[in-house]
């Protein structure tokens, strides 16, 4: 036996106290990195935005975010337009990363509510992974998001500075 380890005091040493729901749902919450909670919470920010200038330009929009839509079809249609009409604040695209990311965290807030739905692999959707592709592809011809920002390399003289 070793002699620094605690002497065994059965099951009360051994297991935690049991957790109640509000601290399973914190663990749980948890697991979720922050920096894809706020790209989440950006990317359904942006859909809010997008379904509420449509309604007031347009009249037609998507009722809610976007786990509340009724149906698959409801779904894919809303995504598809999403899509292809979102913008960056300043009117300009967004780069194909962006568009691909955008589409992902909506998708994994629509899974907290609906786990079983993914419109990258089930067919019911492949008219807008279609869609997303070609807009991707679209954007990349025509050079939107190709820049990459990058630090200036340091010179010889400016490392004799440091």
């Amino acid at each position: 036996m070793d002699k620094g380890a605690p002497p065994f005091d059965g099951a009360t040493k051994r297991f935690a106290k049991p957790k109640s729901e509000e601290e399973l749902e914190i663990i749980q919450k948890n697991s979720e990195p922050l920096t894809t909670a706020r790209t989440n919470k950006w990317a359904v920010a942006v859909w809010n935005k997008w379904s509420k200038c449509r309604l007031d330009d347009h009249k037609e929009a998507p009722i809610g975010p976007p786990y509340l839509l009724p149906s698959k079809d409801d779904l894919y249609h809303w995504m598809t337009c999403f899509i292809v009409e979102i913008r960056c604040k300043d009117g300009k695209e967004y780069s194909p990363n962006t568009l691909y990311a955008i589409a992902c965290a909506v998708m994994k807030h629509i899974r907290n509510y609906c786990p079983e739905l993914n419109f990258f692999t089930q067919p019911e959707f492949h008219g807008f992974k279609t869609t997303l592709d070609s807009e991707m592809k679209r954007f990349k011809a025509d050079g939107v998001g190709l820049e990459k920002r990058r630090a200036d390399p340091i010179s010889v003289n400016d490392e004799e500075q440091l």
